[in-house]
């Protein structure tokens, strides 16, 4: 057995307990979860700083990892999907499989060390899958699934369908998931939603990461008009509905089942409030250094936190981040927001990621039974464990 300590456990669960003991298994199973002076201090491997689970990355798209440096940052929404698809299908000499799958080694290797123990991850194909089954991380495969011609929306979700039939060859886990409001119309919605071996069915969603999407869709105007005919999913875009983006496309969502809403960068009160009535299992996923790396703006955390059981946080892409770390994000938002705790933060990047995607048996808090990976989070202020520049990440267990 192992019995570790530090400056201050964080279960998640239960409230922080200055100088707790962890006592794990060999196989990095919690015992207990004991106060100082339960155990002699000869018997006692001490770290500075807190201990905590391992981090939950809600949002993630591995397999552009080599994207990295390549995608312009600061143009916005539209401008960063055109350039992405531009690298994406017109540089073969920079895509090929030997330099995609150095990539994502690296990246899920990064994720790694910087205390990762779980992942939502979006996938368009295959090239992700070999490394995701040869991975130390739970990895939750969201297969996206994209089209706007209604009528083709068999063929969309057909070619969905043989990736997540090749992800599941590998026994991993996964879903056919909807990309975002402007480009899944509802009759692909429904073909997803009836589709009966998502396992387990839990659901992604782009949502509000930018103005053009709600102006497209309140008044039929804007840049994803202007640039219809760059984007491949967009071969034609649909009516326009007077409404938020959101409350055009949540009605088509089953409230029965786990839904994450990403970036939500543009997301306001009325939008807020009417998403959580309509949806009983709704989560809300930022990605802030995405978020500052596309739009150059951060979502309304005020609002987010309204449930904070509720927020999750992910890294996305290495096409719109320069790493792959939750301790960066969680830093990123309280540079901008002192007053947002680092507990309500650390809970953000761990229970609550693992309870939207169901591995919470596992993951997301430090108590008896479960395995969840243990990490220490050191260079943080004395008393409040506020964050700093210099704050860094150790794997415990």
């Amino acid at each position: 057995m192992r019995k570790i300590t530090a400056d201050a456990v964080f279960p998640i669960s239960s409230s922080p307990l200055q100088n707790g003991i962890l006592v794990l298994d060999p196989d990095g199973r919690i015992l207990e979860l004991a106060p100082e002076g339960t155990y002699p201090a000869e018997e006692l491997e001490p770290f500075h700083g807190i201990l905590c689970p391992g981090l939950v990355n809600a949002h993630c798209h591995l397999e552009l990892s080599y994207m990295k440096g390549h995608i312009p940052a600061g143009t916005g929404l539209v401008r960063f999907i055109r350039n992405l698809l531009r690298f994406r299908f017109g540089n073969p000499e920079a895509n090929t499989p030997e330099i995609i799958e150095a990539a994502l080694q690296q990246a899920d290797e990064e994720m790694f060390l910087n205390g990762i123990v779980a992942v939502g991850d979006i996938s368009n194909q295959t090239d992700s899958f070999r490394q995701k089954a040869a991975s130390r991380l739970y990895y939750h495969t969201f297969v996206e699934c994209f089209g706007s011609v209604a009528d083709k929306a068999p063929n969309y979700f057909e070619t969905s369908e043989a990736v997540f039939r090749s992800l599941r060859l590998l026994g991993l886990p996964g879903a056919i998931s909807p990309h975002a409001p402007y480009s899944v119309p509802p009759a692909l919605l429904k073909l997803i939603f009836n589709f009966p071996d998502h396992a387990p069915p839990v659901f992604s969603f782009h949502n509000q990461e930018s103005p053009a999407e709600d102006e497209y869709f309140m008044s039929g105007t804007g840049d994803f008009v202007d640039s219809q005919k760059e984007f491949r999913f967009l071969e034609e875009l649909m009516t326009p509905s007077g409404k938020s983006s959101l409350q055009t496309s949540l009605p088509h969502f089953p409230p029965d089942r786990n839904l994450l809403l990403v970036h939500n960068t543009m997301t306001r009160e009325a939008d807020y409030q009417w998403a959580m009535k309509q949806h009983a299992r709704l989560w809300w996923c930022s990605c802030p250094r995405a978020n500052l790396y596309i739009e150059n703006r951060l979502p309304d955390y005020d609002l987010l936190l309204t449930r904070p059981e509720r927020l999750c946080l992910g890294t996305d892409s290495l096409a719109s981040n320069d790493r792959l770390s939750i301790l960066e994000e969680m830093k990123t938002i309280q540079a901008h927001h002192p007053a947002i705790a680092t507990e309500t933060l650390l809970r953000s990047a761990t229970l609550n990621g693992a309870s939207f995607l169901q591995i919470d048996h596992r993951f997301g808090s430090l108590e008896p039974g479960k395995q969840p990976g243990v990490v220490c989070i050191g260079g943080l202020a004395a008393g409040t464990y506020a964050f700093s520049p210099s704050s860094t990440i150790q794997r415990v267990a």
